[in-house]
């Protein structure tokens, strides 16, 4: 595709006309299926909005009627992301406020402005600062309340955004990465990791790798490493903790379970 056709397609896709209520009603069942599948992550300590939205994503395709539309400007996929996103915003501040242990990234850093201020997230956070805690939770209310009308009057203007040019875009992009990856730790060696990273992600797009395992694995697996040493510790090394005790044996047959759906479900898709 020339440039100008591009530039002509991007503009098209602006100037559409918004979603009609017909549209709305068919997007309903994704938006509800995405927020309660968020609202149960987000809940869970360290699970976070990645995993929530690439978890939304995929069950919004493996249920959809023509999941070949999904990576190419699927209201669906799009509804399923961006509900997950907004949902998994409030529930990731339950083990937070609850137990003190924040449910992603940004809950992490709120978790040290409170004990910055002196608050201490725990159960007792709701009786000894009862009021600072349900203003939290009105806050939170409210926030979502007014993203309605930021969202209906600025999202037009804000998507022009895909009218720059991929030069200065993709510019953009890599500068942000460089931040980003130097903004996590402060360590320099992060940001020359990214140059060789890049280069295998680029890799395995050419070999038409999924992307998205791959970062649910760089996600997750700082998670598990440091719990699994907690439960070694605990267990003095002893692998059949994870079997004696009920609840982790039967998250365990879940796990299993649930690979086993996935697989399937994968393999009818590929067959569509």
């Amino acid at each position: 595709m020339k440039s100008g056709e591009h530039d002509h397609l991007q503009k098209a896709r602006l100037n559409d006309p918004p979603i009609n209520g017909k549209e709305m009603i068919d997007l309903l069942p994704t938006i509800l299926k995405s927020t309660f599948i968020s609202t149960i992550i987000g809940a869970m300590p360290g699970a976070g909005g990645g995993v929530a939205q690439f978890v939304s994503y995929n069950e919004a395709r493996r249920s959809a009627k023509k999941p070949e539309e999904f990576g190419k400007g699927s209201l669906k996929g799009i509804a399923a992301a961006e509900s997950s996103n907004n949902a998994v915003v409030g529930s990731a501040m339950i083990p937070l406020l609850t137990l003190g242990i924040p449910g992603d990234g940004v809950t992490a850093i709120l978790l040290g402005a409170f004990i910055l201020h002196g608050l201490i997230p725990g159960p007792r956070l709701f009786t000894d600062q009862a009021t600072i805690t349900y203003s939290i939770i009105i806050g939170l209310i409210i926030c979502n309340i007014i993203l309605f009308p930021l969202g209906k009057f600025f999202t037009k203007s804000i998507s022009r955004v895909i009218n720059l040019p991929y030069e200065i875009l993709g510019i953009l992009i890599i500068i942000f990465c460089f931040a980003g990856a130097f903004a996590n730790s402060g360590n320099i060696n992060e940001m020359l990791l990214i140059v060789p990273l890049a280069m295998i992600g680029y890799l395995l797009y050419l070999l038409d790798f999924s992307v998205i395992p791959i970062m649910l694995g760089l996600i997750l697996g700082p998670i598990i490493e440091v719990n699994f040493t907690r439960s070694m510790i605990v267990s003095r090394g002893d692998l059949l903790i994870f079997f004696k005790e009920p609840i982790s044996c039967a998250i365990l047959i879940i796990a299993v379970v649930f690979t086993a759906l996935v697989l399937k479900m994968n393999k009818s898709i590929k067959k569509i």
